[in-house]
């Protein structure tokens, strides 16, 4: 998480784990993470909408969706 945002700490960064951990989750945006998902019955759609939600974020930088448009929602 330091390193990827050390290269450009605008990059949003989502967390995907298979964790329930609360701590570990609060931990983790505290270090700069933009969102953390749980694994859950839903996590694929949580994850869609977090993404898409970035996504759509006026203020998203333009390598973002590049990345995002190579994608079929």
């Amino acid at each position: 998480l330091n390193k990827v945002k050390c290269l450009d700490p605008q990059i949003p960064i989502i967390i995907y784990s298979s964790t329930k951990s609360f701590r570990l989750a609060v931990k983790l945006i505290k270090l700069g993470a933009e969102d953390f998902i749980p694994r859950t019955d839903n996590f694929i759609a949580e994850l869609l909408e977090v993404v898409e939600n970035h996504f759509n974020n006026a203020e998203a930088k333009p390598f973002l969706k590049d990345f995002l448009s190579k994608f079929t929602w």
